[in-house]
């Protein structure tokens, strides 16, 4: 991360991230050179990003030989406009955010029980509600999905994380855009004011 101003300072922002962003990016070197994206479901388990996806394709491929890849959430707090800050020039506009970026190896899993304990993740992320039948290797309906499944894991070699809260500006700008945001008062720009706030550098 080039500016560590920026880097996060605490430690629930990873989970934070990844619990609550609903679909993040993998990055992968597909063998014509180009690096490729591709939006992704997925669960932080504590140690690593699982996701799903078929047992065929570009994908499958580079977790399958447990290649070099990526992988980036962020959650979006409020855009900022040039004049809340109070400024006319179009420089000033902004977008706070946090953002996680995973770099590690792929992996496939292949025991049924760790395919499944995986997909709970999933399930538990995406259906918290519940409303499904437990999954179990040993029910022969989801036997027959497990094995058309691919399961995939990205196990981590570095972690940033990110949060972009307006750490750069002066203090008497910070509390002109606090206040700015409460004015507004939806549940986004609260949202924003706090983290702006938690993140103000100490003075």
């Amino acid at each position: 991360m080039r500016r560590d101003a920026f880097r996060s300072t605490h430690p629930a922002d990873l989970a934070q991230v990844m619990d609550e962003c609903q679909v993040g990016h993998l990055g992968m070197l597909t063998p014509d050179g180009y690096p490729r994206p591709v939006p992704v479901s997925f669960a932080w388990d504590g140690e690593r990003v699982v996701l799903h996806g078929a047992l065929a394709g570009e994908k499958f491929d580079v977790m399958a030989a447990e290649g070099r890849v990526a992988f980036s959430a962020h959650l979006a707090y409020a855009a900022i406009p040039s004049d809340l800050l109070g400024g006319e020039s179009a420089c000033e506009a902004t977008h706070l955010y946090k953002s996680v970026l995973v770099r590690g190896t792929g992996a496939v899993l292949s025991a049924p029980e760790e395919k499944v304990e995986a997909l709970d993740r999933l399930m538990g992320k995406y259906q918290p509600e519940g409303g499904y039948r437990e999954l179990s290797a040993d029910d022969d309906e989801y036997g027959q999905m497990l094995s058309r499944t691919a399961v995939l894991t990205v196990r981590p070699h570095v972690i940033d994380v990110k949060a972009y809260m307006g750490q750069e500006l002066t203090p008497a700008r910070r509390a002109r855009l606090v206040e700015a945001l409460r004015q507004r008062g939806d549940g986004l720009s609260l949202a924003t004011a706090r983290e702006i706030d938690r993140y103000a550098p100490q003075q």
